[in-house]
């Protein structure tokens, strides 16, 4: 029976929409009525007037939830996209204008455009000096960068690479030493060179050690602060990068003076 065919179709419809598959409003309910009430005339078994009002009852659930979604939309104040593009393309050149100045709502003004702020301004602009001359008069030349080699490190107390790589690896082998059998050295007892000039030394190539994973710098629970030589370079590129600075006061430097490298 095609009448009954469409009614199964309609039915399965309902039942999209009710478990949130479809829109609502994509079953046209005074045509599905219609379609019912044409099918309910030719019903002759007791399974036809079962059919009927099962499917009227699923249609009434979908007219519950066109309204539902009607109150949601309104009370969000939704608007149909079609519906709003065809307005605006409806709408004059001075109707958009309008919409515009209603709808606009500035956070903050400054001033108001008017005929004497046009003049000032105007009479400003007339005043200024070309851009060209404002530009020699008002910036400073750029300077080319200039290069530094290898001979250069010899002075202003710099070290050159390789010397400086050397005192690495002496300064790491002295606190693999210090460190064996304990792990670990106080941080403050191992940098104390001579003078103040040799610890602030040991205290930047120990720094370099600690930068490139050949040693580790933990500061413990009572604040003292103790370095962890590594058997091997430790990798550093997936660790989180992390800035401890720490002030070298001379007076703490002859305070530590005295026990340097004893009971670390």
């Amino acid at each position: 029976m095609t009448k009954k065919r469409s009614i199964l179709k309609i039915l399965k419809t309902c039942d999209a929409i009710e478990k949130r598959r479809l829109n609502p409003f994509l079953l046209e309910i005074p045509k599905a009525l219609k379609t019912l009430k044409e099918y309910l005339a030719l019903c002759r078994r007791f399974e036809d007037y079962c059919l009927d009002a099962r499917t009227l009852n699923a249609l009434s659930k979908v007219v519950a939830l066109q309204n539902t979604l009607l109150l949601f939309q309104s009370s969000k104040l939704y608007v149909d996209p079609k519906l709003l593009k065809e307005k605006i393309l409806r709408l004059p050149l001075a109707g958009l204008a309008e919409a515009f100045l209603k709808s606009w709502h500035p956070v903050v003004e400054l001033e108001q455009l008017t005929n004497e702020s046009l003049r000032t301004a105007l009479l400003r602009w007339g005043l200024m000096a070309p851009y060209a001359e404002r530009r020699r008069k008002h910036w400073s030349p750029t300077l080319e960068p200039t290069s530094i080699y290898l001979k250069d490190f010899s002075s202003g107390r710099l070290a050159k690479p390789k010397e400086f790589s050397e005192t690495m690896k002496e300064v790491l082998r002295e606190m693999q030493k210090v460190a064996e059998g304990k792990g670990s050295v106080d941080y403050w007892k191992f940098i104390i060179g001579k003078d103040f000039s040799k610890t602030v030394k040991r205290a930047y190539v120990t720094s370099f050690l600690v930068t490139y994973g050949y040693a580790s710098l933990v500061k413990d629970e009572d604040g003292g602060i103790r370095l962890y030589p590594n058997e091997t370079q430790k990798s550093v590129e997936n660790e989180t990068p992390a800035s401890f600075p720490i002030s070298i006061d001379p007076e703490l430097v002859k305070k530590v003076a005295g026990g340097a490298l004893s009971g670390s």
